[in-house]
C-alpha cells in the first residue's frame, strides 16, 4: 500500500540550517517505508544564492519503551555547539558483582580471619575471583559443564592473596588486577 506523506512546505526547510535535522512521523507499516526526495523548484543558477539541497542521512527512531535484561547502558546528551570535535567519554564503572571469599573486602582487598569456603556476590577486580566467576557461572561462563565442586577453591584463595599484595615499587600498587569487560 502506497500512502504518500503530505509534501513539507518550503517554510520548514529554510528554517534548518547546516546539517539541522527535520523528524518527520511516519504511518505505521508492515513492509517499511520508500522515501523520495524531490526538489519541486529549479535551481537558480546564480552565485549570490545558495540553494544546493542535500541529504547528509537519515535515522529511524523507533519510539518504544525496550529492556535490556542484564545490560548498562549509558545516555549522554550535549549541545555540539560546546565543543569543536565529539568529546571523548570516560565513564569508571563497577559492574557486574561475581563470587568471592565471604571474609573478603573487595575495595581494601584485604582478608580478615579464617575463611570457611563460603562465598558473597561483591564487585572485584582481582583476577582470580573474575576467573572463578567465569568459569562457574551458568548464565555466560563455563557453569553447565565445570561446577564449582570441580575448582579447588582453596587453592584460588591463596593465588587471590597473591594478587592482593601491594609491589613495593615506590608507587605501591597491587601485584594483579583485572578491568574486563564481557559481552555475552
Amino acid at each position: 500500500m502506497n500512502r504518500p506523506v503530505p509534501p513539507l512546505s518550503l517554510l520548514e526547510l529554510t528554517d534548518l540550517s547546516d546539517f539541522g535535522t527535520l523528524r518527520i512521523n511516519l504511518p505505521a507499516a508492515t513492509s517499511g517505508w520508500l522515501l523520495r526526495v524531490t526538489r519541486i523548484t529549479p535551481n537558480q543558477n546564480n552565485n549570490k544564492i545558495a540553494d544546493i539541497m542535500q541529504i547528509a542521512g537519515f535515522t529511524e527512531v523507533i519510539d518504544a519503551k525496550l529492556r535490556y535484561p542484564n545490560t548498562a547502558l549509558l545516555y549522554i546528551e550535549f549541545s555540539a555547539e560546546q565543543f569543536r570535535s565529539i568529546p571523548a567519554v570516560t565513564v569508571e564503572t563497577k559492574l557486574k558483582r561475581g563470587l568471592v571469599p565471604a571474609n573478603y573486602n573487595p575495595v581494601a582487598r584485604t582478608y580478615s580471619g579464617i575463611w570457611d569456603g563460603s562465598f558473597k556476590l561483591a564487585w572485584t577486580d582481582n583476577p582470580t575471583w573474575i576467573t572463578y566467576d567465569i568459569t562457574v557461572s551458568d548464565r555466560f561462563g563455563l557453569g553447565r559443564r565445570i561446577k564449582p565442586w570441580m575448582v579447588d577453591k582453596w587453592e584460588l584463595y591463596r593465588i587471590s592473596q597473591y594478587c592482593d599484595q601491594l609491589v613495593p615499587d615506590g608507587i605501591r600498587l597491587r601485584r594483579f588486577d583485572s578491568d574486563l569487560g564481557l559481552h555475552p
